[in-house]
C-alpha cells in the first residue's frame, strides 16, 4: 500500500512537469524522448512488495506424517481491512489473529486457502512467521517503532528490517514436538509445544491474571505418562517451581521468530532493555 501511494505521488508530479510531444507532428523528437527514457539512469525504482513465499520453521504435519514447511501469503486489501475492523473481531485478539491468518495465508503445503482447523494445528512459531510474512507483503519489510527507555524515559525512534533483523529458530526434528518432565515425587509428565488453538484459547480467555493464563496454557500442553491430560486442577496442584520450569521449557523449545532476543541500547543513558514486539506493532 505504501508502494502504491509513492508511485501515485511520483506520477502526479511527473505529469505536471513533463514536456508533451506529439508524435504525429514531431516524430523525431518523440523517438529521441523514447530512447532517452529507455537508457536513463534517473528512472525511480519503486520497491515491490516482497515475495509471498514462507519457509515455516516447524511445519504442518499431515495425517500421514508428512511435514510441509512451504507456505504462501498475500497482501491484505481493503476488503480484508473492513473485515478485520468489525467489532466482533476487534474485541477478541484471538479472533483477530485467526481471521488475519485465514485471509492472508493462501497456501500451506499442498493445501490452497487452508481453513481454521489446519491453521490452528500449526505451532505458534509457525503462525508468527506467517503473520510477519503477511505484514511484509502488505506494508513492506521496514518496521518503525517509537519506544521509551525504561531507565531514563528518553523517547527513541527505531527501525527494523523484518526479514533481516529478527532471528528465526528452526526445529531440528519437526516430528518431535513433546518432551518428558520428571516431578519431585517421581511422576513423569509429557509436555507438548503449544499450537494455534492453544494460543487462541489464551487470547480469548478474557480478563485473567498471568498465573491463571499460565494454568490454562499448561493444562492444554501437559499429559501424564498414559497421554491423559492432567487438566486445570492437575496443573494447579503442581509446585510453582515445576510450573515455571515447564513453561520455560515449552517457550524456549518453540521455533519461529525470536522476539525476545531483540534488545535496545539507549544512546542517552547507555542502558539496554528488551524490545517486546506485538501483533499491534506489526499491523498498526
Amino acid at each position: 500500500m505504501e508502494h502504491l501511494q509513492a508511485a501515485e505521488e511520483y506520477l502526479e508530479k511527473a505529469d505536471a512537469d513533463i514536456e508533451r510531444i506529439d508524435a504525429r507532428t514531431n516524430p523525431d523528437a518523440a523517438n529521441r524522448a523514447v530512447a532517452e527514457a529507455l537508457t536513463s539512469t534517473d528512472t525511480p525504482v519503486i520497491e515491490l512488495p516482497p515475495d509471498g513465499s514462507v519457509n515455516l520453521p516447524g511445519g504442518y504435519i499431515a495425517p500421514d506424517g508428512q511435514v510441509f514447511t512451504q507456505a504462501e501469503v498475500r497482501e491484505l486489501t481493503g476488503v480484508d481491512e473492513e473485515a478485520l475492523a468489525r467489532p466482533e473481531v476487534t474485541k477478541s485478539l484471538g479472533r483477530f489473529t485467526q481471521l488475519l491468518l485465514q485471509r492472508g495465508v493462501t497456501r500451506l503445503g499442498e493445501f490452497d486457502n487452508p481453513n481454521n482447523s489446519l491453521l490452528g494445528s500449526l505451532l505458534i512459531g509457525d503462525r508468527d512467521m506467517l503473520l510477519i510474512a503477511i505484514r511484509r507483503a502488505t506494508y513492506g519489510s521496514s518496521l518503525e517503532l517509537s519506544v521509551e527507555c525504561p531507565a531514563c524515559s528518553e523517547k527513541l525512534d527505531l527501525q527494523y528490517d523484518l526479514e533481516k533483523d529478527i532471528p528465526v529458530k528452526k526445529m531440528e526434528d519437526p516430528l518431535n514436538r513433546a518432551f518428558p518432565y520428571g516431578l519431585k515425587d517421581g511422576r513423569k509428565l509429557s509436555c507438548k509445544l503449544a499450537i494455534g488453538v492453544d494460543q487462541e484459547a489464551i487470547l480469548n480467555a478474557g480478563t485473567k491474571t498471568v498465573p491463571e493464563l499460565n494454568t490454562l496454557l499448561l493444562s492444554r500442553c501437559i499429559t501424564d505418562e498414559a497421554g491423559v491430560p492432567i487438566g486445570v486442577e492437575g496443573v494447579r496442584a503442581l509446585g510453582i517451581h515445576d510450573r515455571r520450569e515447564i513453561l520455560k521449557a515449552i517457550t524456549e523449545a518453540q521455533p519461529g521468530p525470536q522476539y525476545q532476543s531483540l534488545t535496545v541500547v539507549c544512546p542517552v543513558c547507555g542502558k539496554d532493555f528488551p524490545l517486546s514486539l506485538t501483533l499491534f506493532d506489526l499491523f498498526r
